[in-house]
């Protein structure tokens, strides 16, 4: 079999001899696929945007095996091949579909909450954050694959915060920091909570709600006290507090950094 496009003709030409034995023609089907895939260049060589010749080819034979083998024991298998070459070349949308196939399959073939995890990644490549977040947090919610697990819920954070930043960059501060605040608040003690409370403290800024851009700041000090930010969330506080007339709470906060934070930059400030 070195030579591949000849036997890859008679593999497909196998599959579609209906008098044959079933089981013989479906394995066919499967070898024509697994010759069209030894064609695929390196991931790193690939056109996004566009479909090569191998990437076509394996299309085809994709299709062969789909269209005679509809409830093959290998159809949810054969799809993520085929959403792999989609995906691989940033063809998000046309591969988010041939994923919801697999996942309209059901939760009992083991390919279901992979499918899903790379659905959420075309989300996520799309910048569809609130497509991304309802698919990557039932992945993080359901699988049993720590690995997938764990990958979606890092994509989670950052589909998350990256949704309440785009609130803030359009000027929709109230959405912003609500989005911020619920992060927190559905993920407490992430790798991203320091920050979301100083951004959602910067929102009410914003808005000029001194009050609330006080709250969030010293619910960030009291969460997370060895963040780096910590000084500056104490003097943002204290600022926050004077625009307020809260003078007293603005000397406590300067206090504080001087106390806890001495060399900090802010403390210096925090004397004046």
């Amino acid at each position: 079999l070195q030579d591949k496009p000849e036997a890859y003709n008679q593999y497909v030409s196998y599959s579609r001899l209906t008098m044959l034995d079933s089981a013989r023609r479906e394995q066919s089907a499967l070898n024509a696929i697994a010759i069209a895939q030894s064609l695929l260049p390196p991931d790193s060589l690939v056109k996004e945007g566009s479909l090569d010749f191998a990437g076509l080819k394996v299309f085809e034979a994709i299709n062969n095996y789909v269209e005679l083998f509809p409830s093959g024991s290998s159809m949810s298998k054969v799809l993520m091949s085929m959403g792999a070459i989609y995906f691989n070349r940033h063809m998000f949308t046309r591969a988010i579909e041939v994923y919801e196939k697999v996942i309209q399959l059901g939760p009992q073939y083991k390919e279901y909450y992979e499918a899903l995890l790379f659905s959420g990644q075309c989300h996520f490549g799309q910048e569809n954050w609130p497509a991304a977040i309802k698919t990557l947090s039932k992945v993080w919610k359901e699988s049993g694959d720590k690995n997938q697990q764990e990958s979606s819920f890092k994509l989670l954070l950052q589909a998350e915060f990256l949704h309440a930043k785009k609130w803030f960059t359009v000027g929709d501060f109230q959405n912003a920091a609500s989005a911020f605040t619920a992060i927190e608040q559905k993920y407490p003690g992430s790798e991203y909570g320091d920050v979301v409370l100083f951004n959602a403290a910067e929102s009410f800024e914003k808005m000029e709600n001194w009050t609330k851009g006080c709250d969030r700041y010293s619910e960030f000090v009291n969460r997370y006290p060895c963040s780096k930010l910590a000084p500056d969330a104490l003097f943002n506080a204290a600022v926050d507090y004077e625009k307020a007339d809260k003078y007293n709470k603005a000397a406590e906060s300067y206090e504080i950094i001087v106390d806890k934070y001495p060399e900090s930059e802010k403390a210096k400030d925090a004397l004046f």
